[in-house]
């Protein structure tokens, strides 16, 4: 038996939530200016329960995500659990630094 895992998939539009929901295990947004986490959770709730499917079964992984204390409780409070940050292409020692600085953000304090 093949088993092969659902692919999460980015995009925004209430035509990309629609196919994040019946293609998809998880949704994989790239905020941009005006982004507003809780809003386009409900939004993708809201296609998941128009389809037929429970919400609860689609992971949220936020790409680039800010690297902002505040601006990542808010994504907390629309119920993301995931998000990425990025680390620009550096050297070894500039990576590190990025990292150390980031890493109190991993708290979920």
């Amino acid at each position: 038996m093949l088993c092969v895992k659902r692919p999460a998939l980015r995009g925004s539009i209430i035509f990309s939530l629609r196919r994040v929901v019946e293609f998809c295990d998880g949704w994989f947004p790239r905020p941009r200016a005006g982004w507003e986490p809780k809003g386009a959770v409900a939004r993708l709730r809201q296609a998941a329960i128009a389809a037929g499917r429970d919400p609860e079964t689609l992971s949220i992984t936020v790409f680039n995500a800010p690297a902002d204390r505040d601006a990542l409780a808010s994504y907390r409070d629309a119920g993301i659990a995931r998000v990425l940050l990025e680390v620009h292409d550096l050297s070894c020692d500039e990576v590190l630094r990025v990292l150390d600085k980031n890493a109190p953000l991993t708290s979920g304090a």
